[in-house]
């Protein structure tokens, strides 16, 4: 009997052996598949940080993008507004030239009429003195004339010598005319 407890004790000694082992074993894979979990729940928090820091970025592209937007508008703006200044000044200046160009060809069309106008008075001017003048000689003809007939009738009667009859009737010299508007 004691063979038979000793085989007993044997055969439960190898049956608890057997359960620390099969316990260690199936402890052994609980921790390989806590491990696992472990690992596989470490992986994805891993995988959904890293998807929530690439939508950060993404956000915060956008929102760079945009504030880099606004300034590239607010610059295109400054540059319009800057570009119509110059426009409306060029515009100014144009008109201003314009305005001076139309001044100054008055002015050249007031010169121009102010000279045909001294022309016209000059050449009326002329026309009057050589009017004069012809009325003039033709009185001074007429005149001339009449004292040489006055003095052929006077000498008609009496004889006298060819070279006091010639003297005599010689024309006068001729006095010179002023105009008024040769002074100014």
């Amino acid at each position: 009997m004691k063979g038979c407890v000793r085989k007993k004790e044997k055969s439960m000694k190898k049956k608890m052996r057997q359960k620390e082992r099969e316990a260690k074993r199936y402890q052994h894979k609980l921790e390989l598949k806590k491990q696992a979990e472990e690992q596989m729940v470490a992986a994805k928090i891993a995988r959904e940080e890293r998807k929530i820091l690439i939508a950060q970025r993404k956000l915060e592209s956008i929102h760079l993008l945009t504030i880099l937007f606004e300034r590239i508008k607010e610059i295109k703006t400054k540059e319009e507004v800057e570009q119509q200044l110059r426009e409306l000044e060029l515009e100014k200046l144009r008109q201003i030239e314009k305005e001076e160009q139309n001044r100054i060809e008055a002015k050249k069309k007031e010169e121009n009429k102010k000279k045909l106008k001294k022309e016209v008075l000059r050449r009326k001017e002329e026309e009057l003195r050589q009017k004069i003048m012809k009325n003039f000689k033709r009185k001074q003809e007429e005149q001339s004339t009449l004292e040489r007939e006055a003095l052929r009738k006077r000498l008609a009667g009496t004889t006298r010598l060819k070279s006091t009859v010639t003297k005599d009737t010689q024309p006068f010299k001729k006095p010179r005319l002023k105009s008024v508007l040769a002074k100014r």
